[in-house]
């Protein structure tokens, strides 16, 4: 897997990772792109017969079935890690960057299932199709991310290139679906990204009023 702190190969020897676990390898660098994270899927190298490496490669499931990956987070930006979902101008969201980057770490425009669905610029894949309305899912000239704007019952899609900033960006439908089509088993809808709670200070200007005077009520939300 690729070192999340400096961009380097990396191996961790006799790795354990328990049944139905994955293991992320988090850190950050500074990245000298456009880019605000990276995130991949791990590979390995094994000795053995070829049940047990059937076994390591597969982890006893039909689709994608990785051991984990790693997933960076570029040093140089500026960061927003608020829960609300009003998102600063000119920083950039890291609940909307490590979901979408967690999509590559799933096998998003990473894996061979994914490539097996392609038909020219599009992806195919029944779930995704079904999801977009019955038509095939426009993908980017990378082929690893959906086509720029896409939506999904009218939300922004995780899965496009580049996010707008001041949204909060979460797992759509659309991106759910494109997972199932690569082997996950999805067991519930898509989540809504975290939203603050609110609450509401009022203030009187003057502080003790009189009567038949004029004032002035400040609500802070």
């Amino acid at each position: 897997f690729f070192n999340p702190s400096n961009g380097a190969q990396s191996t961790v020897s006799n790795l354990s990772v328990s049944t139905g676990e994955m293991v992320v390898f988090v850190g950050a660098m500074a990245m000298g792109s456009n880019e605000a994270g990276l995130g991949g899927t791990g590979g390995f190298q094994a000795t053995g017969n070829s049940q047990f490496i059937t076994n390591l490669r597969t982890r006893g499931q039909s689709g994608f079935a990785s051991w984990g990956g790693s997933l960076s987070l570029d040093t140089t930006v500026d960061w927003y890690t608020g829960s609300s979902p009003i998102v600063p101008q000119g920083m950039f969201d890291l609940y909307t960057v490590v979901t979408h980057e967690l999509g590559h770490v799933f096998g998003f425009g990473t894996s061979a299932q994914f490539n097996q669905l392609f038909n020219g610029p599009f992806f195919v894949g029944a779930k995704a199709v079904e999801a977009n309305g019955g038509n095939p899912v426009a993908l980017s000239g990378d082929l690893a991310h959906w086509a720029q704007g896409t939506t999904s019952n009218g939300v922004p899609a995780s899965m496009q290139p580049m996010f707008v900033n001041g949204i909060r960006y979460g797992f759509s439908q659309l991106d759910y679906a494109s997972l199932a089509d690569i082997g996950w088993q999805i067991t519930s809808g898509p989540v809504q990204p975290p939203r603050a709670g609110s609450s509401t200070i009022v203030t009187t200007s003057p502080v003790s009023p009189t009567a038949f005077t004029t004032y002035t009520l400040t609500a802070q939300v």
